[in-house]
C-alpha cells in the first residue's frame, strides 16, 4: 500500500500531464475552426432539374462533398468548417465549359446550387450577325443560330417548357431590340400593317426547332387567309372585267376593311386555327 501511495504522481508531476492534454485539446479546436479548403475533385454536382421561373430558367444540382484525404482518414465534415469560396470555385468548374459561359450561379450551400440562365448573353452571341430566310413562303422566315443553348439544359428530358420560355424572349428580343420592322416588316404589306392595327410582333407565331437550331416565325393562320381573301378577290375582279389592274391594290384594300378586325383575336382562339 505504501508503494501505491508512493507512485501517486504529485501536483508538479502532474503539469506536464495536464499541458499535454491541454495541448491535444486546443489542437483539436482548432482544427475544428479551421476552414476546409475545396478543390474541383472534392464535389460531385448531380443535376435534378432545370424549369422556367418567373424570374427566369433556373438549374439545379445537388452536391456531395467528398475529400479524398479526409474519406481515407475517416474524417467527417461539418458544413460550418467548409470554405464558401472555395466550394462555389468548386462548383464552377465542375460545369462544362461551354454551358457555364451561360450559366450565372445564384444561390448554393453544401448540399444545393441554383444557376439562371443567361438568355441575353447567349442570345447575343447566338444570333450575331445572322439574317432571316424564308422558310416555307413569304409569310413565314427561319433564323438559323449559331451555337446551341446549354448541353445541360438540351439533355434534360423534361425541358420542354424551355423551348416555349426561349421563344417567348425572342419575341420580346424582337421588341426590345428594334428589330421588329427590319425583320418582322417584309413579311407583312404596309396597308395590311395598317388595317390590322396590332403590334406587328403579335401577328407572328415563334417557335424554337431544337433539331436543326433556329427560330422559325410564322404569319398567324386567320392573317394569312385574310390577305389571301383580298388578293384572290382582287384577282378574280380583274379576271372577269369588273376591275381595272391599275386599281389592283386599291382593291385590296378595300377587300380587307370587308374583315371585322376586332374579332381577330376571337379568330386566333380557335384551336382549328
Amino acid at each position: 500500500m505504501e508503494e501505491l501511495v508512493n507512485n501517486i504522481p504529485t501536483p508538479l508531476q502532474m503539469t506536464p500531464l495536464i499541458a499535454a492534454q491541454m495541448a491535444q485539446l486546443t489542437a483539436t479546436i482548432n482544427q475544428a475552426n479551421q476552414k476546409i479548403k475545396l478543390e474541383k475533385n472534392d464535389i460531385v454536382l448531380n443535376f435534378v432539374l432545370s424549369r422556367s421561373t418567373f424570374t427566369g430558367y433556373k438549374i439545379l444540382y445537388t452536391i456531395r462533398i467528398q475529400p479524398m484525404k479526409m474519406v481515407m482518414a475517416g474524417v467527417q465534415i461539418r458544413s460550418s468548417q467548409i470554405d464558401n469560396e472555395s466550394l462555389k470555385e468548386a462548383i464552377i468548374a465542375n460545369i462544362d465549359p461551354f454551358d457555364i459561359k451561360y450559366m450565372d450561379l445564384k444561390n448554393f450551400d453544401s448540399t444545393t446550387c441554383e444557376f439562371d440562365f443567361n438568355f441575353d448573353k447567349w442570345f447575343d452571341e447566338a444570333t450575331k450577325n445572322i439574317q432571316p430566310k424564308t422558310y416555307i413562303s413569304r409569310f413565314d422566315q427561319e433564323y438559323k443560330l449559331r451555337i446551341q443553348p446549354p448541353k445541360v439544359i438540351m439533355f434534360d428530358i423534361g425541358r420542354n417548357d424551355f423551348f416555349n420560355y426561349i421563344s417567348d424572349k425572342f419575341k420580346k428580343y424582337l421588341i426590345t431590340k428594334n428589330k421588329e420592322k427590319m425583320w418582322l416588316g417584309p413579311l407583312l404589306p404596309k396597308d395590311f400593317q395598317k388595317f390590322v392595327n396590332a403590334k406587328l410582333a403579335n401577328c407572328f407565331s415563334y417557335t424554337y426547332d431544337y433539331q436543326f437550331n433556329r427560330f422559325i416565325v410564322q404569319l398567324k393562320p386567320v392573317y394569312v387567309l385574310s390577305v389571301s381573301y383580298a388578293v384572290g378577290m382582287a384577282i378574280n375582279a380583274i379576271k372577269s372585267g369588273k376591275n381595272n389592274p391599275k386599281n389592283f391594290s386599291d382593291r385590296v384594300i378595300g377587300n380587307l376593311n370587308k374583315f371585322d378586325k376586332t374579332k381577330f383575336d376571337d379568330a386566333l382562339k380557335r384551336k382549328f386555327l
